[in-house]
């Protein structure tokens, strides 16, 4: 897979994501977006992620993009965090309405 350009908004995240048919593994939390696999994905898939900015988190189980919102690492758990910012599925968000 080529090098790509790491990502810094929600925007560009969720269309990379929409891009390469991973929208549907994929919702935002406030303001970052998770992608959960149900299996170990490909690693050709695992490197893009990589190259975009997006990163492990083992203690949740999916990988994270902060989509240009860094913050402290946070020791809730990923239900404590859904509930309290709201999730919404990515294939869900129009991001043509959007500003990048």
């Amino acid at each position: 897979m080529e090098t790509t350009e790491k990502l810094t908004t929600i925007v560009q995240v969720l269309d990379y994501l929409t891009t390469h048919d991973l929208s549907q593994f994929a919702q935002v939390v406030g303001r970052w977006v998770w992608v959960e696999f149900e299996e170990k994905p490909s690693a050709e898939i695992r490197t893009g992620l990589l190259e975009v900015g997006f990163h492990w988190n083992k203690k949740r189980g999916c990988w994270q993009h902060p989509c240009g919102h860094e913050c402290v690492h946070s020791p809730a758990d990923s239900w404590y965090l859904k509930s309290k910012y709201g999730t919404v599925p990515a294939g869900e968000i129009d991001t043509s309405t959007q500003a990048a």
